[in-house]
């Protein structure tokens, strides 16, 4: 297929019409072979700014017939696919490019929710829900980038998208919520003063389980030198393998109704958040190797090395931050 070209610098037109070109073509697959047709396919000449469009056709292929020489940008995406990006590609004259472009698939969710739910009845109702749940990306940034030595959205190798592939960083594979309440109508057959003080009392609560998120062992080095030591992980670990510990929260609360009148009804409640003041870690070290010089540190594996952080305050997975302890608070509503 012919691709439209947008010229946007003119002497970009100059070198062109003096046979100052050459060509680039290649196919849009997904990994297992299969082709992607009517891919975008956009090629950026990063000297001129001059800017080439065309989309794949019915076998996968692409082609830039006439493309001046010069360093391009390639770009391709596929709806429900990760987007492809390669710098760096050189058009000589009369040369032509050969890039085979593979799309991964986008980020993945595969779920199981499963729910009981008790109607009120016998002055007592809940709900318990279950959600057993894998969020799985190639560690997209929805947010502005800031390249530079410490960006933690940016890929561990931007040559090679499909090593982050793995554990979303919002994959919770487990979260069981449980939730009442009761009310204790159970002096109605009292005398008027034991009904004035065991009458309107209401008791609830949530329980709230949820299994830890996952996080990347990584070192304090840039070892693939790609200008940026945020991202760079323990040689041999996968993205996001390490999970923080599960979270634990009771909340209950305890209402009582005083009705004055008909129409007037106070309402006084007495809550509470995390009653039993769990610490539940939100946040870890993540540095699990530290690049050391010294040659006592390093031993027979000689300076510089790369050393465990498995001791002191720096030591990996040491909490260093924790969802809120206990709260409780008072309330008052008065309805009419």
């Amino acid at each position: 297929m012919r691709c439209l070209a947008l010229i946007i610098a003119l002497v970009v037109s100059a070198a062109a019409q003096s046979g100052n070109e050459g060509s680039i073509e290649g196919t849009v697959a997904d990994p297992s072979g299969a082709v992607l047709v009517g891919a975008p396919i956009t090629a950026r000449n990063l000297e001129t700014s001059a800017t080439f469009k065309c989309a794949s056709n019915e076998h996968g292929v692409f082609r830039f017939l006439i493309v001046p020489v010069g360093r391009y940008g390639i770009t391709a995406e596929h709806p429900g696919f990760t987007s492809f990006v390669r710098q760096d590609i050189r058009v000589t004259v009369g040369g032509k490019v050969n890039l085979p472009i593979v799309l991964y698939v986008g980020r993945r969710y595969h779920g199981l929710a499963v729910q009981v739910n008790k109607r009120l009845s016998h002055d007592f109702q809940f709900i318990a829900a279950y959600t057993l749940s894998k969020v799985i990306d190639d560690n997209p940034t929805h947010g502005a980038l800031n390249p530079g030595p410490g960006d933690l959205g940016l890929l561990s190798d931007s040559l090679a998208v499909r090593l982050d592939r793995g554990a979303g960083d919002y994959d919770q594979r487990h979260r069981f919520v449980l939730s009442g309440i009761w009310d204790l109508n159970y002096a109605n057959h009292l005398p008027q003063p034991g009904r004035a003080i065991l009458t309107g009392w209401q008791v609830g609560g949530i329980l709230t389980v949820d299994s830890g998120q996952p996080y990347s062992g990584v070192v304090n080095f840039d070892l693939n030198n790609d200008g940026n030591a945020a991202t760079d992980r323990t040689p041999g670990l996968a993205r996001n393998t390490v999970f923080l510990p599960t979270t634990i929260s009771v909340d209950p609360r305890l209402t009582r109704k005083v009705r004055f009148n008909e129409r007037a009804v106070l309402q006084v409640s007495w809550d509470a958040f995390n009653v039993f003041n769990r610490t539940n870690i939100s946040g870890v070290r993540t540095t699990q190797f530290s690049r050391s010089t010294s040659v006592a540190a390093c031993g027979v594996a000689g300076a510089p090395c790369l050393v465990p952080q498995n001791a002191g305050a720096a030591a990996f997975r040491t909490p260093i931050s924790a969802l809120d302890p206990r709260i409780v608070q008072l309330s008052a509503k008065l309805l009419f």
